[in-house]
């Protein structure tokens, strides 16, 4: 007949402490990687907002031939604004499309007027007339709001991932002590005595 031996003490939390640990470790290394290509993403497209500039009266752009702008109506409440933009040569340039083109521009909670391509490089003047408008570069209002959002979550990320490691880890630590206690017996015991000799 055979008997097997009992599990040792703390089996159990080392084996939680250790797969706690790993699991923590690597949401930690995913939500870095992620928060670090949000930030890079969100730098480049705050530079490119810079260039939005509210149109006030006739107002001068200068854009290379092939670069793409975006008309936007910052209040969806007021009327949509009459919008035209003249060449350099003094052509009118066509404006593709009006009416809500967020999806396709990725602007959340703005009306997209119409947007347009300049066939030629040198000064571009864009006219609105009836509501305010603003022009923008192709870049997604949307795109920086999701990007904000992977960022905030990829930090939350990386916390909870600390957290879950060092939980891990100290779970393991103390199921490690108490199978080396289990081992060495109760404390102050040295084994059965030495036989007497008489």
């Amino acid at each position: 007949m055979s008997y097997s031996s009992a599990p040792l003490p703390g089996r159990g939390l080392r084996r939680w402490g250790g797969a706690l640990f790993w699991i923590g470790l690597a949401l930690g290394v995913v939500s870095l990687i992620a928060t670090v290509i949000s930030g890079v993403g969100l730098a480049r497209n705050a530079e490119g907002l810079e260039d939005s500039r509210a149109i006030i009266g006739p107002t001068t752009v200068t854009l290379q031939a092939g670069e793409v702008r975006g008309i936007v109506q910052e209040s969806t409440e007021s009327p949509v604004p009459d919008c035209s933009v003249t060449g350099p040569d003094g052509s009118d340039v066509p404006l593709r499309g009006s009416g809500d083109l967020s999806s396709e521009w990725g602007v959340a909670g703005f009306l997209v007027v119409a947007d347009f391509e300049a066939a030629q490089g040198g000064e571009h003047t864009v006219d609105c007339q009836g509501s305010a408008a603003t022009l923008i570069p192709p870049v997604g209002l949307e795109g920086l709001l999701g990007g904000a959002f992977v960022a905030f979550a990829g930090v939350i990320g990386m916390g909870l991932g600390v957290t879950l490691a060092l939980l891990g880890a100290v779970l393991w630590l103390i199921g490690r002590s108490q199978s080396k206690n289990a081992v060495r017996g109760p404390a102050g015991y040295q084994g059965p005595p030495p036989p007497y000799n008489s």
